[in-house]
């Protein structure tokens, strides 16, 4: 019978020069599931190594518990790009479970870029309840009025995913204000049946839209 690889030992291993030791090592914690590993092996999201990075991803996801989202968090902040990339995977790859932290550790901070960051996530994770997740889906409320346009617009986006997370009646909020934010507001009432949407897109002016949102209007609006 193998003997199961030293947790310490592999630790001192994800600091190996050699890639390929970094990378068993990383498998190898993985595969035993232990908490204590989750900020070591969040801190290989980082490595120099895209197949490390690779394993990492893997190994976290495995893991899979909520210590593993709120542990990306530093990384989502850090400007090591890879890192940040690998980290978005690791929350799609943990899916629903991740919900709670992206809010805690993203949505409810002060810098648009882990705000935008967690919306991106809830955008690929896509599977947002109205029930299970009120309290989320009310901060992306908030966040439609963020004065960030990237977040505002991600908002606007994450808001449009399915037809029950928010009346359509919000978005026209932002349309025909001349900002590019209308033309995300149309996109996002396009994803409703257009039966219930045709009486608001009917409201909608034309003559008030940026031409390219007129273009779009125009389109989506065919055939009503």
């Amino acid at each position: 019978m193998m003997q199961e690889p030293n947790f310490e030992e592999l630790l001192a291993q994800l600091e190996s020069s050699d890639e390929t030791d970094r990378k068993f090592a990383v498998e190898d914690l993985g595969a035993m599931k232990r908490p204590e590993a989750i900020l070591p092996l969040a801190q290989r999201l980082m490595d120099a190594s895209a197949s490390v990075r690779e394993a990492a991803i893997e190994a976290l996801i495995s893991i899979g518990s909520k210590d593993v989202a709120a542990a990306l968090a530093p990384i989502v902040a850090s400007e090591h790009v890879a890192g940040r990339n690998a980290a978005l995977d690791v929350m799609v790859g943990l899916g629903r479970s991740a919900i709670a932290a992206i809010h805690g550790s993203l949505l409810e901070t002060d810098n648009a870029d882990l705000k935008k960051f967690g919306l991106d996530a809830l955008l690929r994770i896509g599977e947002l309840d109205p029930q299970q997740d009120a309290r989320t889906i009310s901060r992306v409320g908030d966040l439609l009025y963020d004065p960030n346009a990237n977040v505002a617009g991600a908002a606007i986006e994450v808001l449009a995913m399915k037809p029950n997370l928010a009346n359509p009646e919000l978005f026209l909020n932002f349309v025909g204000k001349g900002s590019w934010l209308e033309m995300n507001a149309l996109f996002a009432l396009a994803q409703y049946p257009k039966e219930q949407t045709a009486p608001l897109l009917r409201m909608i002016d034309a003559r008030s839209l940026h031409p390219q949102a007129a273009s779009v209007l125009k389109k989506i609006t065919e055939g009503l």
